[in-house]
């Protein structure tokens, strides 16, 4: 028989393997750590007046205006009021110490004037506000975080809504870490985000706690409310990383409302019932 084979093999592959994934993973944005709880802080009785905190000082009723710039707890001593707070401008830890407000026109709670508060739960604290205002007030510019252990009911946290598209409210930036927090929507609004006919804008950002949010009307649980917004429309972005979030709207539980078209979520880790 003859030793010579009858083909010789070929050295080099037919093809070149790819290198190359054929798709790209995906990226989880860098979480932001969770702020510490203060060591001391000032403490301010709700029950005396209308507080207003500012980047040097705070006013509380009709007294004179206090130099300070450390951390503040504002106690409600679980008795309910119609006074309100205010913080303008600034960089602020705010502990909310069994606070309860009702208020008949305005916000509760409102930021102002590129206001950011990092508001910290303790105890149980409920905001009650009239149809399409937010317990907390969180416009453009401005930026609210929340944590802590203690619980928060709240109407609806976010901007404020309004029949007239152009008095409708732009969001800020929300950012929910820890605690436990029940918003539901005033008319037409969602629990978190977006008043009626708001204008989208923003970011809310849910890195843990435990979250019930509903809409009042025609609005998402987290995200945009009802009726459309015809002017200045920008795009509104939910990020979920953790927390155990049960969440009901009248369209999503998670993002637009009815006939909005404005906000983009993204889901990257937690558990999110609807």
């Amino acid at each position: 028989p003859t030793t010579v084979p009858t083909a010789t093999p070929s050295t080099e592959p037919t093809a070149e393997p790819s290198t190359e994934p054929t798709a790209e993973p995906t990226a989880v944005p860098t979480t932001e750590p969770e702020p510490e709880k203060p060591e001391t802080t000032k403490t301010l009785d709700l029950l005396e007046g209308n507080i207003l905190i500012e980047e040097d000082g705070y006013t509380i009723g009709d007294g004179e205006k206090q130099s300070y710039t450390g951390a503040y707890t504002i106690s409600g001593n679980s008795t309910s009021t119609t006074n309100s707070i205010t913080v303008s401008g600034g960089t602020h830890t705010i502990v909310l110490d069994n606070v309860i407000i009702t208020t008949a026109a305005g916000s509760p709670i409102t930021l102002t004037n590129k206001a950011k508060v990092n508001l910290q739960l303790s105890g149980t604290t409920t905001l009650n506000s009239p149809a399409k205002k937010a317990c907390i007030e969180v416009p453009k510019g401005c930026e609210l975080s929340l944590s802590g252990t203690g619980k928060l009911f709240a109407a609806a946290i976010g901007a404020s809504g309004s029949d007239k598209d152009a008095d409708a409210g732009t969001l800020g930036k929300i950012v929910i870490y820890s605690g436990t927090i029940v918003a539901k929507g005033g008319r037409n609004g969602a629990g978190i985000g977006d008043g009626q006919c708001g204008r989208g804008g923003g970011k809310i950002i849910v890195y843990g706690g435990d979250i019930y949010a509903q809409s009042g009307g025609n609005g998402a649980g987290i995200g945009a409310g009802g009726s459309e917004a015809k002017t200045d429309v920008t795009t509104l972005t939910v990020e979920i990383y953790g927390g155990n979030i049960s969440a009901t709207g009248s369209k999503y539980a998670l993002g637009d409302g009815q006939n909005q078209q404005h906000c983009d979520v993204a889901i990257y880790g937690g558990a999110v019932y609807s």
